[in-house]
């Protein structure tokens, strides 16, 4: 890795101060950090950053900000930075843990990549009480099984007060 390109594309802060990355960014508002042969090689600049100060990243494990909340809910701001004291390794389940604790989901109809709405999500919790099976619910909505199954124990869509008939 050549690390005078990378701290060229830094600006270091001083203080506990975010060091935001100066390069470009992925469509996500990551940094990006290019290296190898004609830096045809990408990776995020924290990760960069992580491996420049603290060495391999273990398999299996994702460099995630703590810094983020620092910045308003819809900043992309805290996904520059690449200062190390800012930094910690976690599974991707503790980094979606992490960011749900912190207010940064979308969840719901907001994430655009979403494929129900709310009002899809009370139709297969109606016909689940009905006793409609996970693929007849998927065909009518037009998504998998797998999700309606996600939907119905709560791992998905759980933002949504489930009401109840009595």
């Amino acid at each position: 890795m050549n690390r005078a390109a990378f701290w060229a594309l830094v600006r270091v802060n001083g203080g506990g101060e975010c060091w935001p990355w100066l390069g470009c960014t992925s469509i996500g508002g990551y940094g990006r950090f290019f290296k190898g042969a004609r830096g045809r090689v990408g990776e995020y600049a924290h990760r960069s950053s992580w491996q420049i100060h603290y060495g391999p990243i273990p398999d299996g494990f994702e460099v995630c900000h703590q810094c983020d909340v620092r910045y308003p809910v819809g900043s992309d701001e805290y996904r520059k930075c690449v200062n190390p004291a800012h930094l910690f390794i976690g599974t991707h389940k503790e980094n979606q843990e992490d960011m749900k604790r912190k207010g940064r989901s979308t969840p719901g109809e907001r994430n655009r990549q979403a494929k129900l709405t709310s009002t899809d999500v009370a139709l297969i919790r109606r016909l689940s009480a009905e006793g409609l099976t996970q693929e007849r619910i998927a065909a009518r909505v037009g998504v998998r099984r797998e999700a309606i199954g996600k939907i119905q124990r709560g791992e998905r869509w759980s933002h949504l007060a489930v009401e109840v008939s009595c």
